[in-house]
């Protein structure tokens, strides 16, 4: 899948053809049939290659190491054990001050002379703490400064200790060799913003930079009133940005026709221009970076066009294109898309239609090995289409290879599988005199101690869109005498990157509308990576809450399927005349879209601004709230029709069939002004709250989501004819038993009726042999 990614960029890169244009002094190498143009008058070009520190005042950043992967308190045990934690640091910023508010506590039973706690920065020790016998048994706190030397873009702080319960011969794994980090220490920086190189060969940064634990907050700069290429030039970006943000989150605020303080992307058209861009007149398409004048470390990435088609091309040639920039200015000539993606393509995915290496599902092999006495588990992340039907079998297939250190004894050592947290299996692995008659050695070879094979089913019914698998080693301790044991620091492990995972024998079929489909992978709009099969519509005439919005959804869709977005259909009002056979996506945040009243939707609930109205049949409740941790299922009925007015804005996500082409879906969101919007829009981007997302109605209120389930089921996707009938039949189990009565009735007619006759048939010749004798 990685590779398949490689080549799919490769090919972008190739058939986009780009003039770049740069600063004088940047170097920059010509494709063939390429021109290289000096920069636009407009654009002060910065000669600069090195960064220079600005005149900025300095920034406090508090980490607690609860905030950095310490999800509980770092527990070190036995003579030498240690545990870290990493942080990072923005490639724009330097560090000129570091310290680490540590909270620990440690044994009574630990001798002082011979225990104490070492704290490394990137491996290089810092500081090493005492631990004397008037302190034991009780939270103990120090300060430690940092030496900024030691400190880089990542940078790991580990805690090792060292321990001592006596001076004689020692059990190295004894209880009473413990010390224990708190999670709420803090690691304090004081950093400076610098002033990076004003050069598009940067990007993603500094818009994005992977560095950066924070969620990424890129403001988008426009008009008051855009047109239709800079809002789908938006849509590109933020697609394309969600893709390279993945965990940290995204938030993409719409500002008009004002200077952000922050690094921005700012789309504009002769036409539509921001009021504070000075830029003359725009003659082309064009990729432009510049600084802030008040502040140079601020950056503006510059979109210009002189239509709405140059607007659109030149987004595409930026996502495409952008690993060939350099310079400050990149006018465009031409872009020519890819071909269109494939279902079910989306490099974030996991192939479907065949078995697939866990080595292609992480970015490094080392990430598939561990070490020490009490190693980390090897975390893999698996996203599955939303749609992939599981029902037919009971169980996923994992072919696993595994490499271990052998333990010396029987020390209860194995391997423990799990997914979702979900325990699956646990494997047994054999002890070192199980492998003495192993003299030989080959090398090269994968092997580095021992490997062994084995198959591990995974309950389907743990398998979601998005999920991780969890292997852990699990190093038993062992003892020849009183005063020997095995070393404590000496195992290695790892998963064999030829192990296969195996969803391909699983067909596409799922029942929608689902939301939680929806919000947590873009489906059924994904189904195509590219958004192919998609047309987006929001009003006419656009606000910033609809562009808000807008963005936020379509950050759903780049974080699934870690790609940008080139080609959906925007349409601006109701007119999709020629658009029947694609999923629709409707946003409207002050009102009911002209669209759904152009329909006459009899939906259960209609939601017009501050109007609401209830209809016959809004049945049952999903049982799911935002704060609520189990499942509470109520009904109720509804007689009559209920109308109202209120005073206060509310925000809806439905779903539906698209009334216009049987199997598409609509996914509306609507809204009844600014607040419920901006609602909406924090839980749409908390990731922590997927799951209260459910059915085909989800409701936002300030403090929760209450999902609902009233409309009616249809199905996508092909599965063979008996399975489909199973399928639905199982669904229906009084249905199904009276079939299997009436199969069973009509199965002893059948083979009565045959009895009878052969019995007629037998004393017919019974009769004639009777006349002959």
């Amino acid at each position: 899948m990685a590779m398949l990614g490689k080549i799919s960029l490769l090919h972008s890169l190739f058939i986009t053809m780009i003039v770049f244009s740069g600063a004088v002094d940047a170097v920059t190498t010509p494709k063939p049939g390429t021109t290289v143009q000096a920069a636009a008058n407009s654009v002060k070009p910065t000669t600069a290659l090195a960064p220079a520190v600005t005149q900025q005042e300095f920034n406090t950043k508090t980490y607690e190491l609860s905030d950095i992967g310490a999800g509980y308190p770092l527990s070190l045990s036995g003579t030498i054990d240690s545990e870290g934690v990493w942080f990072h640091v923005r490639s724009d910023e330097i560090v000129r001050k570091a310290s680490l508010k540590l909270k620990y506590s440690f044994s009574p039973a630990l001798i002082p002379e011979l225990s104490h706690i070492k704290v490394l920065v990137n491996e290089e020790v810092i500081d090493t703490i005492p631990l004397p016998k008037d302190q034991a048994g009780k939270e103990q706190s120090r300060e430690i400064a940092l030496d900024t030397r030691y400190i880089t873009s990542a940078t790991h702080v580990r805690f090792q200790l060292v321990g001592h319960y006596t001076m004689e011969c020692e059990d190295p794994l004894h209880s009473s060799i413990w010390a224990s980090i708190s999670n709420k220490s803090q690691i304090i920086l004081l950093t400076e913003k610098i002033n990076l190189p004003t050069e598009l060969s940067l990007l993603p940064e500094p818009f994005f930079d992977k560095y950066d634990t924070a969620r990424l907050n890129l403001p988008f700069v426009i008009e008051e009133t855009p047109g239709k290429g800079a809002i789908e030039a938006a849509g590109i970006l933020a697609t394309w940005f969600a893709a390279q943000a993945s965990y940290h989150g995204t938030h993409f605020p719409v500002v008009m026709n004002q200077a952000p303080a922050t690094h921005s992307i700012i789309l504009a058209t002769n036409d539509k221009l921001p009021a504070f861009l000075k830029l003359g007149k725009i003659e082309g398409p064009k990729v432009i970076i510049t600084s802030k004048a008040e502040d140079p470390a601020i950056k503006y990435l510059i979109l210009t066009g002189r239509d709405d088609k140059e607007m659109v091309m030149v987004a595409q040639a930026l996502v495409l294109g952008q690993g060939l920039m350099s310079g400050q200015v990149a006018s465009i000539r031409s872009v020519k898309l890819p071909d269109p993606r494939q279902a079910y393509d989306a490099p974030n995915w996991i192939r479907t239609d065949r078995p697939v290496k866990l080595g292609e599902l992480v970015k490094e092999p080392s990430d598939l090995q561990v070490y020490g006495r009490k190693p980390n588990s090897i975390r893999i992340k698996v996203r599955v289409p939303a749609d992939l039907m599981v029902w037919q079998d009971r169980s996923v297939p994992l072919d696993l290879n595994y490499r271990y250190t052998p333990p010396a004894g029987n020390g209860n050592t194995a391997l423990n599988f799990s997914i979702n947290d979900s325990f699956i299996k646990s494997m047994y692995m054999k002890q070192a005199k199980d492998f003495e008659g192993d003299k030989e050695i080959l090398i090269p070879v994968r092997d580095d101690e021992s490997k062994l094979f084995g198959t591990a089913l995974i309950p389907a019914f743990n398998v979601g869109n998005d999920n991780f698998l969890d292997f852990r080693y699990v190093f038993g301790d062992y003892r020849e005498g009183a005063c020997t044991s095995s070393a404590v620091d000496s195992y290695r492990a790892a998963i064999d990157p030829d192990s296969t995972l195996d969803f391909s024998k699983y067909y596409h079929y799922a029942a929608l509308p689902n939301l939680n489909y929806f919000i947590s992978s873009g489906f059924p709009f994904t189904k195509f990576s590219d958004l192919s099969q998609t047309t987006i519509l929001l009003p006419e005439k656009p606000s910033q809450d609809d562009l808000n919005i807008y963005l936020a959804l379509l950050a759903v869709v780049g974080n699934s399927t870690g790609m940008p977005a080139q080609r959906f259909n925007l349409v601006l009002g109701q007119d999709i005349d020629g658009l029947e056979d694609t999923e629709l996506l409707i946003i409207d945040s002050h009102e009911l879209h002209p669209l759904l009243k152009k329909w006459g939707l009899e939906y259960p609930t209609i939601f017009d601004h501050f109007q609401r109205t209830i209809g016959d049949n809004f049945a049952k409740i999903v049982p799911f709230r935002l704060f609520d941790y189990q499942t509470k299922d109520s009904t109720f009925e509804s007689t009559g029709n209920t109308d109202f007015m209120v005073n206060d804005d509310l925000s809806l996500l439905m779903g539906l069939e698209s009334p216009i082409s049987s199997g598409k879906s609509v996914i509306a969101f609507l809204a009844a002004g600014s607040k419920s919007t901006a609602n909406a829009i924090s839980k749409i981007e908390d990731t922590g709250l997927f799951r209260y997302v459910k059915g085909d109605l989800a409701v936002f209120r300030e403090k929760e989501i209450i999902s609902y389930e009233i409309g009616d089921k249809y199905y996508t996707g092909k599965v063979p004819l008996w399975i489909l009938i199973w399928f639905h039949a199982s669904n229906h189990p009084y249905l199904l038993s009276l079939a299997g009565l009436l199969a069973g009735l009509i199965l002893a007619l059948v083979s009565h009726r045959f009895l009878v006759l052969k019995a007629g048939q037998r004393l017919q010749e019974f009769k004639i042999r009777s006349k002959t004798d």
